[in-house]
């Protein structure tokens, strides 16, 4: 085992060859609402529309076929 380990389960992502190992998994955990000031960080967000997005284009939605409404308030009718 990694020396970097140090007997702990988890560790970040660094380097990001340690995926290349098999049985190797990675965990997504939820951050902080304000992620940029918590992180010290500046992220890159961009404003799409629901109705051009990748995922709506990908999925091949129409959205006059297809409600929104539940994608962009989270809520089912």
């Amino acid at each position: 085992m990694s020396k970097k380990f140090e007997n702990r389960r988890w560790i970040d992502l660094d380097p990001p060859e340690f995926l290349d190992h098999e049985g190797c998994e990675l965990v997504l955990v939820g951050g902080h609402h304000d992620a940029e000031r918590e992180l010290d960080i500046r992220l890159h967000t961009k404003k799409e529309q629901v109705e051009s997005s990748d995922t709506v284009k990908e999925l091949g939605l129409k959205p006059e076929e297809h409600p929104m409404e539940p994608l962009k308030d989270g809520k089912v009718a």
